[in-house]
């Protein structure tokens, strides 16, 4: 009976040992495998989108041009010229935009050939005058 016992405390103390040794193993491959893995931080972007979007949303001037435009792109000559200037200034030099007015119930995409495309919309619903709910998109990228 006591020969028994004495190889029930071998075998727990292999299995210990085993398992202090995945552990250390495990550990070392978190610290060594977390240099090769690199995770893309896009809050940049998101935050520079955001900050253009609200200067223009909360500018009467441009909210009012937004309004009267049509369901355009920034390419197209029709796009409101100082919004399209505000958009231009405010983007970071890193950064290439293009927006987009589109009725606020409308899908609003913009075929792009470009691998990674950040995408925040604002809703310009009125001014004190006029009542015709539309979207701003800005799409965004990196050089």
């Amino acid at each position: 009976m006591v020969r028994e016992f004495k190889n029930k405390k071998g075998w727990i103390r292999i299995v210990e040992a085993f398992i202090a040794i995945l552990l250390i193993a495990g550990i070392v491959l978190t610290l060594t495998m977390g240099e090769f893995i690199q995770r893309e931080d896009y809050s940049e972007i998101y935050d520079a989108q955001l900050g253009i979007l609200r200067d223009i949303q909360v500018n009467d001037t441009f909210r009012q041009q937004i309004l009267e435009a049509p369901n355009v792109d920034s390419d197209d000559n029709s796009f409101p010229g100082d919004v399209e200037t505000k958009i231009e200034s405010l983007t970071p030099v890193h950064l290439e935009c293009k927006a987009k007015i589109c009725a606020i119930d409308a899908e609003c995409g913009m075929s792009l050939d470009k691998e990674e495309i950040h995408v925040q919309s604002v809703a310009i619903i009125a001014t004190s005058t006029t009542y015709e709910p539309k979207q701003l998109k800005l799409f965004c990228w990196r050089k």
